[in-house]
């Protein structure tokens, strides 16, 4: 038995070096699918390390091209059965330029409290605030709306803020999101990985499910 765990052990020491040496790179460029395929090169440098040889590879413009005005928010959630609780996060893909504010509503279905995500923990408002105008209504502001310097950087990705929600008795808990484009005058928008997510008016409006992971293999939200 002991030679069984050390070779499972020993297999799962490399699973994790190989796991944790993976990284995402993210390049925003302004290229049209005209232009067809361009090529790029990444050299990573770590601790005095280089990387043998260099990340070279094609991009096709035409297959990854969209419109750089509209961003994408996305859900995910982690449900504490015992506590009878779930944090949920808010998260954007590709923030458009000039961005300083979000405005969104949340149903009170269940009692829950909106919260900015530090900055090292992957959140992109960190240093914003957070004004409640009622029913149901948040709006997250810039230190300095009128300053372009603390608008999010072109092309992030990241946490927009973190929803605790409690409560949760039952096995799934759906709460009614709906984010507000009229807030952006420039062209910008936010909506979500469907088209059906958009309402009449442009706005993103989706539902945010929480299910208990006993009732279903994954957490999922939509």
């Amino acid at each position: 038995m002991l030679k069984i765990y050390v070779f499972y052990w020993s297999v799962f020491k490399i699973l994790l070096e190989i796991w944790g040496g993976q990284y995402k790179i993210s390049y925003i460029t302004p290229k049209k699918p005209k232009d067809g395929v361009f090529k790029i090169k990444c050299d990573i440098f770590y601790k005095g390390l280089k990387s043998t040889p260099p990340l070279i590879g094609k991009i096709d413009a035409a297959k990854i091209y969209g419109d750089t005005s509209n961003g994408i928010i996305d859900f995910s959630t982690s449900l504490n059965v015992k506590q009878k609780s779930a944090e949920v996060f808010m998260w954007c893909e590709h923030t458009p330029r000039y961005v300083h504010e979000f405005r969104f509503y949340l149903d009170k279905i269940k009692p829950y409290t909106v919260a900015l995500v530090p900055e090292k923990e992957g959140g992109l408002c960190g240093n914003w605030k957070i004004v409640d105008e009622g029913n149901g209504w948040f709006k997250l502001t810039s230190p300095d709306p009128t300053d372009p310097k603390y608008d999010l950087e072109f092309g992030n990705s990241g946490t927009v803020c973190k929803i605790i929600v409690d409560k949760i008795n039952e096995a799934k808990t759906v709460i009614p999101f709906k984010l507000d484009n009229s807030v952006y005058t420039l062209g910008q928008s936010f909506c979500g990985r469907h088209d059906f997510e958009v309402d009449a008016n442009g706005n993103c409006n989706t539902n945010i499910k929480i299910v208990d992971s006993h009732e279903n293999d994954d957490l999922k939200m939509w």
